[in-house]
């Protein structure tokens, strides 16, 4: 400890040293080692050496502890704790602006105007629309503030196809060499058997994931956000924090719950010098106030970036890209026998109107997913495709493969023949009809012409619609709508069904409705759908003894997480996690 004082100059490293040497269980370490020498079953009593005190830890004693803990692992995984041959991080990121430049076709980058004017190490929200950019500006974000990347997104096929966009695109933004992907051993796997890594490699990329070590790491947020419950190892990503750039992409998706541990954890992001970008195209009004410092016992200030002054610059802002309809009537029905298609009128006009597009039928689980894919494949429709979360990862990745390539303006033959499996029926003549669940919401670069879908809260409706008019140069002009919300129905009256409420606030997606139905026929824009985000969130609720607007109720219900959260913890990561894992699917590997 001594020569650890003498040798680093660092404040934290000087406190934590004195922390240690202050600790009196130098000897009982001396006990603790002749019990192991001798084999003895019961040394739990010599194990304890220091509690996490919950209200107040001290977080110069766990970052060094986690430095140390990152230390021991790259050694007895021959790992480099680090990419050892990166001499600092501007090689990583050399040539990254030419590759946007590049593959955006285009010489100015509006994020670098936005860049030009703020502060990189500040924390910072970006509120843009999607497909407008928001990861491009990540990356220029970090390129300029010259730290170790990590990327968050809550669903993994978003994660798989930012990878393959980050290192295997023909236009990739990365050496291959500086990007890992962390969120599950079945999908590296996959990766070695696509001869991604080399044949071997894949336990010492795995290490180097789960150590963080890799310049550009792209995660789930409980791989990297869960810090603040003091699981045992959490000390060792609390040691990456000063050292990087975290991206929190999809903020929209957390509930109150998981809203709760990703601000606690924020507070020490910040507090060890982290920097921290949010991003979304639906930021849900009752995070904005934390995220904004605006109560005492909240210690964040988040910067919001304003684009208002450069709106005509950004993609996908000013065009009107949605006109939607709502039906009163459901997609699927539930009986004794499982999910059926409800058949309707209604949905086979809308599949006859929309029968010369590329059509998105999105829905929100799996049964129902399943149930309208053979419905539709009954009926022999032609590129027909079905997208969930249960299919393994090399399947999963071949059909978004394919449906980009069928969907693009210029198709590429030789490409989608590679690609089509036998007895497959691909026709590139006709438009294709995919239908999935409710994973393809969140950043993965899909762009149909019309879409039909069940209800589900006002941000995810606006996360998916974001899949449709995507890449376009002109405002959508067509006298029917490109969106079609089918909101369901019993007796005459609107009728929410079990497998939309297992996922979805019913409360939110009641008052949905009714924005919704107050914007049919108009064309949107993006200030309009954020417009109706606001509006939702601002609807009177009477609920749980509560009354007022639900802005209000999740401010209330986030507070009172935070309240307990002072007194939580967990013995292991994998209890933690269960929190985040609900919303990224089931993972079911089929040999």
């Amino acid at each position: 400890l001594k020569e650890i004082n003498e040798k680093f100059k660092e404040d934290f490293i000087k406190s934590a040293v004195s922390k240690i040497q202050k600790i009196n269980g130098f000897e009982r370490a001396k006990d603790l080692l002749e019990k192991i020498e001798n084999r003895e079953d019961d040394i739990s009593v010599f194990a304890e050496f220091y509690n996490i005190n919950n209200e107040n830890p001290d977080y110069d004693f766990m970052l060094f502890l986690g430095c140390l803990r990152r230390c021991d692992y790259s050694a007895s995984g021959g790992v480099d704790l680090e990419l050892e041959k990166i001499n600092n991080m501007e090689d990583v990121y050399t040539t990254l602006k030419e590759r946007i430049k590049t593959k955006v076709k285009s010489d100015s980058l509006w994020q670098e105007n936005i860049l030009e004017k703020i502060d990189p190490l500040k924390p910072i929200v970006l509120v843009a629309p999607t497909g407008s950019g928001k990861t491009e500006f990540a990356l220029l974000w970090t390129e300029k503030n010259k730290r170790k990347l990590i990327y968050t997104l809550p669903l993994r096929v978003a994660l798989n196809d930012l990878f393959f966009r980050f290192r295997e695109a023909d236009h990739a933004y990365f050496e291959k060499e500086f990007v890992d992907v962390l969120h599950s051993t079945a999908f590296i796997e996959y990766l070695e058997r696509e001869k991604v890594y080399k044949s071997g490699d894949i336990e010492k990329q795995l290490t180097a994931a789960k150590l963080l070590s890799s310049p550009i790491l792209l995660t789930t947020p409980d791989q990297v956000f869960l810090t603040s419950l003091n699981y045992y190892g959490s000390d060792k990503v609390l040691a990456v924090y000063p050292l990087s750039s975290i991206v929190i992409d999809e903020v929209q998706t957390y509930d109150e719950e998981m809203a709760s541990i990703i601000v606690k954890t924020l507070q020490i992001v910040q507090k060890l010098g982290g920097v921290v970008l949010v991003m979304t195209a639906t930021l849900p009004p009752y995070f904005e106030p934390f995220l904004k410092g605006r109560f005492d016992f909240i210690d964040l200030q988040f910067d919001f970036i304003d684009l208002q002054d450069i709106k005509e610059n950004v993609k996908n802002y000013n065009i009107k890209r949605h006109k939607i309809k709502v039906v009163d009537k459901a997609l699927v029905k539930y009986e004794n026998n499982g999910v059926v298609v409800e058949e309707s009128d209604e949905f086979k006009a809308w599949l006859s109107k929309f029968s010369k597009k590329n059509t998105f039928i999105v829905v929100n689980n799996v049964s129902k997913a399943i149930a309208i894919y053979q419905w539709l494949k009954n009926k022999n429709y032609p590129n027909i495709f079905l997208l969930h979360s249960r299919l393994i990862e090399k399947e999963k990745s071949r059909r978004i493969k394919l449906i980009k390539e069928l969907i693009k303006p210029n198709k590429n033959e030789e490409e989608i023949s590679k690609l089509k499996q036998e007895g497959e029926k691909i026709n590139p003549d006709k438009p294709a009809i995919v239908v999935a669940t409710q994973i393809i919401e969140a950043s993965v670069d899909l762009d149909f012409d019309a879409m039909i879908t069940e209800i589900s809260t006002i941000d995810s409706q606006i996360q998916r619609w974001g899949r449709a008019y995507r890449n376009r140069d002109q405002d959508y002009n067509e006298e029917e709508p490109n969106i079609v919300i089918f909101v369901g129905e019993q007796e005459g009256k609107t009728k929410i069904d079990r497998g939309t409420k297992a996922i979805y606030d019913k409360k939110v997606i009641e008052k949905t409705i009714e924005v919704l139905k107050e914007f049919e026929g108009k064309v949107l824009n993006y200030d309009d759908e954020r417009t109706m985000v606001n509006e939702v969130f601002n609807r009177e609720v009477e609920v749980e003894g509560y009354q007022g607007t639900l802005k209000d109720f999740y401010i209330k219900k986030i507070r009172e997480n935070l309240d307990f959260l002072k007194y939580f913890t967990v013995e292991k990561k994998s209890q933690a996690q269960r929190v985040f894992r609900r919303i990224a699917g089931i993972q079911v590997v089929i040999p």
